[in-house]
């Protein structure tokens, strides 16, 4: 995704980078959640936004991943989603 910080929403809105820091903003903002919650939600059950809205509010306190294990956990998440089917 091309970082045009002017543009105040993402530039996917139905996908969430938890790596861009102004994404998270727009995202926890649009769900009324913490960076924390947005980020369990992520892991749970992907990078979709539709997904994410939809995740109970007892998933988003999950406990969260270690800090070294989530830009793996990112990568690995995008990579899946975007392999054709």
């Amino acid at each position: 995704m091309a970082d045009d910080l002017s543009n105040r929403g993402p530039a996917d809105r139905a996908r969430i980078d938890v790596n861009q820091e102004h994404e998270v903003r727009y995202w926890t903002k649009k769900f009324g959640c913490t960076s924390t919650e947005l980020r369990n939600a992520v892991q749970a059950v992907g990078v979709m936004a539709d997904k994410v809205e939809d995740v109970p509010q007892e998933t988003k306190t999950l406990k969260p991943l270690p800090p070294e294990l989530e830009p793996f956990l990112t990568r690995v998440v995008w990579i899946l989603d975007l392999q054709p089917r």
